[in-house]
């Protein structure tokens, strides 16, 4: 897989160059490198939230940029979880509406939708707060709320970028503890990009993504 932009007058800046990378079931992955090398792009593109210049993204057997814009997202939306940097939460849904969301966008009841997302909730210790909405929660109830958002329609993969970035050490640890319990129990594939060694150091697996290339770290 590889992934070009344009650059000055015709230019072109490689920022991936021949990213070959499986992740398996049950498998955790951690990618690191300084800023702008380029993870969060392979992080999208593994996603299908971005397309690369050249090369395929497959899952379960499927590849996704052959398909269509409305299947490659239902594909999406049934295989992948995201878990971001910052929580990315709706501001006027409570806690509870805003991890419902990609079961109601899969054509979901209501009802059963909401039964989900409380149980799910409860699971990462939120019982209590689920019809707060996003401001009236602390930063580590919020990314704990999008952890939640991306494992209730049990995805095969979860796709994490630099998901304690914005928490103190605390918090972090808690996140980051909650992620990796949740992807054991669950026997999902586990990709995460972050600049913190000792996150990186908890993966089965590390790279490091340097010059658009991933080397081994073991």
């Amino acid at each position: 897989m590889e992934k070009d932009y344009p650059s000055g007058e015709g230019g072109l800046l490689r920022v991936l160059r021949g990213i070959d990378l499986t992740v398996e079931n049950g498998s955790s992955i951690c990618i690191v490198g300084p800023s702008g090398v380029g993870k969060s792009t392979l992080l999208h593109i593994l996603g299908a939230l971005e397309q690369p210049t050249r090369g395929e993204v497959r899952a379960c057997g499927r590849a996704f940029f052959s398909l269509d814009d409305n299947r490659r997202s239902a594909m999406r939306n049934r295989l992948l979880g995201f878990v971001f940097q910052f929580h990315y939460l709706l501001a006027e849904f409570s806690a509870v509406e805003n991890v419902a969301m990609p079961l109601l966008i899969r054509g979901v009841d209501s009802k059963q939708a909401n039964e989900a997302s409380s149980a799910i909730l409860a699971e990462v210790g939120l019982a209590g707060r689920l019809h707060h909405r996003p401001a009236q929660l602390s930063g580590g109830e919020q990314q704990r709320v999008a952890v939640a958002r991306a494992l209730i329609h049990q995805p095969e993969f979860i796709l994490a970028d630099e998901p304690t970035g914005n928490l103190d050490k605390v918090n972090g640890q808690m996140v980051i503890d909650l992620l990796f319990e949740q992807l054991e129990r669950r026997g999902m594939g586990f990709v995460l990009v972050t600049h913190d060694d000792s996150l990186a150091e908890r993966a089965g697996r590390r790279y490091l993504l340097e010059e658009g290339k991933l080397h081994s770290l073991e």
